[in-house]
């Protein structure tokens, strides 16, 4: 069952980042499925109650900052949901180290959309994210430095389920 949760994860994160990259828009129904799989694995691993609670408070935590980021018109909404359900399986402990990661990874990204908007100035390919009025679909850094933190050993199922 974990690792049917772990395969949630990486199908959440990717259809996230796909989406986002052709629409800019990343269904509700990603974020909460993403979230409810980290539950359940929490769940699963016999983290009891309070880590839960915990995981669900960190959560609740990052999405309150999403939200004033959406406010702000500095991200979208389905951003700030995608990164609060990814919190559900990052730690405290590594919440630095994911903001790194996505940071970077929304960087990268950037600089890969100028380039090629530079280099494809009519954009024949006709992908939205090519067009000089949209912004960087941060969904796919999202799904970046959720790769990145799963990787790295330092998510809530590495913990827990690989501790050595």
């Amino acid at each position: 069952m974990i690792f049917l949760c772990l395969a949630v994860l990486a199908f959440c994160l990717l259809a996230a980042a796909w989406r986002d990259l052709v629409s800019y828009t990343i269904p509700n129904g990603l974020s909460i499925c993403l979230a409810l799989a980290g539950l359940a694995a929490l769940a699963l691993s016999g983290g009891g109650v309070m880590a839960l609670v915990h995981q669900t408070e960190i959560a609740l935590a990052v999405l309150a900052g999403g939200a004033l980021l959406f406010f702000l018109r500095l991200w979208g909404a389905g951003d700030a949901k995608l990164l609060a359900a990814l919190a559900v399986w990052t730690p405290l402990h590594s919440l630095t180290t994911l903001l790194i990661w996505i940071t970077l990874g929304g960087g990268l990204l950037a600089l890969l959309i100028v380039i090629l908007r530079r280099l494809l100035p009519r954009n024949w390919l006709g992908l939205a994210v090519l067009s000089p009025s949209k912004g960087v679909p941060y969904g796919i850094a999202i799904a970046v430095g959720g790769f990145a933190l799963i990787l790295s050993a330092r998510s809530v199922i590495a913990d827990t389920f690989f501790p050595f």
